[in-house]
């Protein structure tokens, strides 16, 4: 339980007003509060968190500098999280220009390909199955 809490939105969200929203970010946001208030929350305060971090890796780097991401799409109460645009979006924030985005398909892992979340016999969902390299650079 502490590991979760000091991981990436273990606390609740701290995106004061506009700061680090994007439209994608709104826009996804309110598809899951739309379901599930609670998961709204919690996945609000892993983009308050990702925001700080994208902030402080461009504060890290030189002018020109490059940074590269790679990060899967979850999805929550069945609604897609494109957080590979999120982060484009969030960096583009803070002085980050878009170079690259290179979707790479997820040939083995350890998880299973389906799951069902809800518990709900029959009804399942395909789970992590691309992930994108992200390449943004300090201007």
């Amino acid at each position: 339980m502490n590991v979760d809490r000091l991981s990436l939105g273990g606390e609740p969200a701290k995106l004061s007003g506009s700061e680090g929203e994007t439209p994608t970010l709104a826009e996804t946001i309110e598809k899951v509060r739309d379901k599930d208030e609670e998961r709204a929350k919690e996945v609000l305060a892993y983009f308050a968190d990702l925001y700080i971090c994208i902030k402080k890796i461009h504060d890290a780097l030189d002018d020109g500098g490059y940074c590269c991401i790679v990060i899967a799409n979850r999805t929550v109460r069945r609604v897609v999280i494109p957080t590979h645009k999120i982060i484009l979006e969030m960096g583009a924030k803070v002085g980050f220009e878009g170079v690259a985005v290179i979707p790479r398909n997820i040939p083995t892992k350890r998880l299973p390909w389906e799951n069902a979340p809800e518990n709900i016999p029959g009804m399942k969902g395909k789970t992590m199955s691309q992930e994108y390299i992200i390449i943004m650079r300090k201007i």
